[in-house]
């Protein structure tokens, strides 16, 4: 997971049941975190004055980082208050950030970006809580998978890449972040497959997919949110996409439903607050989300990122 850290200007504004808007006290502390496969985005904040202020923490790898920075951008030109700024905090495959979070204040300043690794990292134990330990603000993104190698491997095809590891069962190497989704993929994929890896930890995406372009692991999970450019150079390959359909900006990739393989396989992202927000305070932040998510801009750049926009609120509402 990785942090970011995020600045509030102005006070912020909470709605009453009249539906009317009402000021109150900045908040005096904030930290925004979201789990990259990866690392989260998490915000810190002291309080200067009037304003919240908040220092980088880390830097981001992944696709949680890249998703949740359009995200930013767009809440800082909206005519909203408060602003968010992210900073991405590595450490234990985002299960660093979740803790911190989780104890956080309940004052409106902490929020943080997730995915389906709380589910999995408690299943497999790594922390004692998960999604019910946090109040949810809203569901936004989901982006499917892609079955990543090397530039270097040898292999051009999923067709290929199977009869390879099939004809040598826990040779090669994958990379993962142990107990998280990123781990969950392939552990699916053996047991549709037959196929059987090696898995090889990483601490989180940003070393992950260090390894992988370096050729010290030959598979390891892509997204075209954070693997697209890599992909068009050659620098890794992509065999399949676990979608429903082929995505538009890698036409000729296949899905794995083409090849046989039924299964379809995303990070569905969304920000949550600590557990004890208030409701006013969660309807505050899901009006911000949710405005951000219906900009015409925010939408083209993460069309662009292959991640569709799906959002769902506490109320019931979307934008769809």
């Amino acid at each position: 997971m990785g942090g970011w850290l995020s600045q509030v200007d102005g006070p912020v504004q909470k709605r009453n049941t009249a539906g009317r808007a009402r000021n109150s006290e900045p908040p005096r502390d904030s930290s925004i975190r979201e789990e990259i496969h990866e690392e989260v985005p998490v915000f810190h904040r002291r309080r200067v004055g009037d304003r919240c202020y908040g220092t980088r923490a880390g830097d981001g790898f992944g696709g949680t980082h890249v998703i949740f920075s359009i995200f930013e951008k767009t809440i800082q030109n909206l005519d909203v208050t408060p602003k968010i700024k992210v900073v991405t905090v590595p450490g234990q495959g985002g299960n660093k950030g979740a803790k911190e979070a989780a104890k956080s204040k309940t004052d409106g300043c902490t929020l943080f970006a997730i995915h389906q690794s709380a589910i999995t990292s408690y299943l497999n134990g790594r922390i004692k809580f998960q999604y019910d330990n946090f109040e949810t603000v809203s569901l936004l993104t989901s982006t499917p998978d892609i079955v990543g190698a090397s530039g270097k491997v040898p292999w051009n095809s999923f067709g290929e890449f199977k009869k390879a590891v099939l004809a040598a069962p826990d040779t090669v190497k994958v990379g993962a972040t142990f107990g998280s989704t990123s781990q969950f993929y392939w552990l699916i994929l053996e047991d549709l497959t037959g196929m059987k890896f090696k898995f090889v930890p990483y601490d989180g995406t940003r070393e992950r997919m260090t390894a992988l372009l370096s050729g010290a692991i030959q598979m390891g999970g892509l997204n075209v949110a954070s693997g697209r450019k890599y992909m068009e150079s050659g620098d890794l390959k992509g065999f399949a996409i676990a979608a429903a359909e082929r995505s538009k900006h890698l036409p000729n990739m296949p899905t794995l439903k083409e090849l046989g393989v039924d299964m379809i396989y995303a990070l569905d992202r969304g920000i949550v607050a600590p557990k004890g927000t208030s409701a006013e305070v969660i309807d505050h932040w899901s009006q911000i989300f949710k405005k951000a998510a219906e900009d015409p801009g925010l939408m083209k750049q993460m069309d662009a990122k292959g991640t569709e926009v799906n959002p769902d609120f506490p109320d019931g509402t979307d934008n769809c």
